[in-house]
């Protein structure tokens, strides 16, 4: 593996439980979606598809970044309220589909957010999307690094009116992994608080289809 794929990370050879460090790659990914978007401490973050691994990790990291509220977007209702028992401004809210209502929604349970985060997955309708993006308030920022399949259609003249800043965000740089690493070491993220399913290597294939079972803030490790 050449040497600029790999991160070092000071001290993680003495973390207590080694498996759970296979969700930095997911951490890594999210955290890089919430740096882009320049969240600051206090904001309001919206995090799009936060019932998914992506989205989870990515409520985990704007909590750590000093959130005054997350509002967790999804359409599982059981896995909207794990989220809510993270950390009380964790607040969850079902999307209906409908870009009106939906953006409604979430502007009603904290303002409207400064960042909006869209980390859905092979989305085949763009309108959670749009309806955050018609929530974000005056100057806020979207951040677009989930699976939309499909253009979409950006206002003009409202991006221009409202000051709005739309940026995409693919994978990570070692440094974001650092620093997500740090948040770990410091306590502000807690991977006790992410499911684990450890799996052997012997079967690939059974391990496989573990992972395509494991959703919402959980993941599969793979211990030799």
């Amino acid at each position: 593996m050449p040497k600029e794929a790999v991160t070092r990370l000071p001290g993680a050879e003495h973390f207590d439980d080694p498996g759970r460090l296979a969700f930095l790659t997911w951490l890594g990914i999210a955290g890089e979606g919430v740096e882009q978007s320049g969240q600051k401490p206090g904001d309001v973050v919206a995090i799009l598809g936060a019932t998914g691994q992506m989205g989870g990790a990515a409520v985990l990291v704007a909590l750590a970044k000093g959130a005054s509220r997350v509002i967790a977007l999804g359409r599982n209702e059981a896995a909207l309220q794990k989220l809510a028992a993270l950390d009380k401004r964790v607040v969850p809210v079902r999307l209906i589909g409908k870009i009106d209502q939906d953006a409604a929604a979430i502007t009603a349970v904290a303002g409207a957010p400064h960042v909006v985060i869209d980390t859905m997955g092979d989305a085949d309708s763009a309108n959670p999307l749009l309806a955050g993006f018609a929530a974000l308030r005056d100057s806020g920022t979207l951040v677009l690094m989930g699976g939309v399949r499909q253009d979409i259609p950006i206002p003009y003249g409202e991006v221009l009116r409202r000051r709005l800043t739309i940026r995409g965000s693919r994978m990570y740089r070692s440094k974001t992994v650092l620093s997500i690493w740090r948040l770990i070491e410091a306590g502000l993220i807690d991977l006790s608080q992410v499911g684990m399913v450890e799996v052997g290597i012997d079967d690939p294939k059974a391990a496989i289809e573990t992972a395509t079972r494991t959703t919402g803030l959980s993941f599969v490790s793979l211990r030799p």
